[in-house]
């Protein structure tokens, strides 16, 4: 097998991989929400509560894009400091 035929299969698993630096996947970062594969039909992973209507969904991501923004800044900080310090 080729590297070409792996890479979509690599890519999916590194983007949806729940990271210890951030506690959170890429995907989830970038998208607000966790991706929907094939593979969760099979395998059962705890998911959060769907909303019920779009209100409750915007208001959800919102939510979300908020706690992943000042985590992002809080990240950041961390590092540029710690960087200083070097």
């Amino acid at each position: 097998m080729r590297w070409p035929d792996l890479l979509g299969t690599v890519a999916l698993a590194y983007n949806t991989t729940v990271h210890t630096t951030t506690d959170y996947s890429p995907h989830g970062l970038f998208y607000s929400l966790a991706p929907s594969c094939p593979i969760y039909a099979i395998v059962s992973t705890p998911t959060s509560d769907p909303a019920s209507n779009a209100d409750e969904f915007a208001l959800q991501t919102f939510e979300h894009l908020q706690e992943t923004t000042a985590f992002i800044c809080d990240f950041t900080g961390k590092n540029m400091q710690r960087m200083k310090r070097q």
